[in-house]
């Protein structure tokens, strides 16, 4: 593998602060195995004409893993971000804050719900609640 992981890091470290001859050798023993882990340019060719797409890239340090049959390269791949929808509900009038709206956010099946202010040229979240009821509580606070 081409990259260290924390304990690794950790490893690497001790051996730096301790001086220690034998954590020296395991220190360096885990860096030159990482470095040689590293795809060279053919593997990195070939892994580009074969899997890279929109979705799928591959970075010029990737790692690799022999396997029997061939090299596992690490790749990024692509996923989006889930539909997000929106219901917005205009209210109240507010001296404090303008014409103020409710915005319902669906994400990841959660209910959100947003106060915005909208009296400046740009709309300003005022504040993020966890149910229509806990906003309508704020609108209404912010009116007495």
């Amino acid at each position: 593998m081409a990259f260290l992981n924390p304990q690794q890091i950790d490893q690497i470290q001790d051996a730096l602060m301790s001086r220690d001859q034998a954590k020296c050798m395991v220190a360096e023993s885990i860096i030159v195995a990482a470095k040689d882990a590293r795809a060279d340019a053919g593997l990195l060719a070939k892994a580009n004409e074969l899997h890279a797409s929109d979705d799928i890239e591959i970075d010029d340090i990737a790692g690799t893993s022999a396997a029997d049959n061939g090299t596992w390269v690490q790749a990024w791949v692509w996923v989006p971000n889930p539909p997000v929808s929106f219901e917005i509900e205009p209210q109240r009038n507010l001296k404090a804050m303008g014409d103020t709206y409710f915005v319902k956010c669906d994400e990841d099946e959660a209910e959100n719900w947003a106060v915005f202010d909208t009296s400046g040229d740009d709309p300003e979240l005022v504040e993020d609640f966890p149910s229509r009821d806990a906003a309508q509580a704020f609108i209404d606070q912010q009116e007495a």
